[in-house]
């Protein structure tokens, strides 16, 4: 086989790899178009550290819009190593709303805890619609 001929197979195979490729193509992970989700405050703030061994008893103020019929919003808390620390969960409805979610929790040795608030079809088993927030973890004072 001559060079050109082989390279010509290359580029035809490439190229055919890339007719299923679409870099403008919607997340398939993602919750239906015109859902999203925001973490509107949190209390104790996460401008404050969160000391090693405390109890943190957790506010957490959530606005979304769902733009399909039944879904669920999660709240989980987790450790730096994806330890879960708190979670909580309810069915959300299509629509905008606010919701609060309150959680109690241990603060582990870590250097960090992460809120993620996740929303999803209902059946939906992963979700790339989330927002986050994070707090950074200190020693005992």
């Amino acid at each position: 086989m001559n060079f050109l001929k082989a390279t010509s197979i290359i580029f035809l195979v490439f190229g055919a790899g890339l007719l299923g490729c679409d870099t403008n193509s919607p997340d398939k992970d993602a919750a239906p178009e015109g859902t999203n989700v925001r973490i509107v405050s949190l209390s104790p703030s996460n401008s404050t550290a969160l000391e090693v061994g405390d109890t943190v008893q957790l506010k957490v103020e959530v606005e979304y819009t769902f733009t399909a019929n039944n879904g669920n919003l999660a709240l989980v808390v987790q450790a730096t190593d994806n330890t879960l620390l708190a979670q909580d969960m309810e069915i959300v409805l299509k629509g905008n709303e606010k919701t609060i979610f309150e959680v109690t929790f241990e603060v582990p040795n870590t250097k960090s805890i992460a809120v993620f608030t996740p929303i999803s079809v209902e059946g939906q088993m992963k979700t790339s619609t989330v927002d986050m927030k994070a707090y950074k973890v200190v020693g005992k004072q």
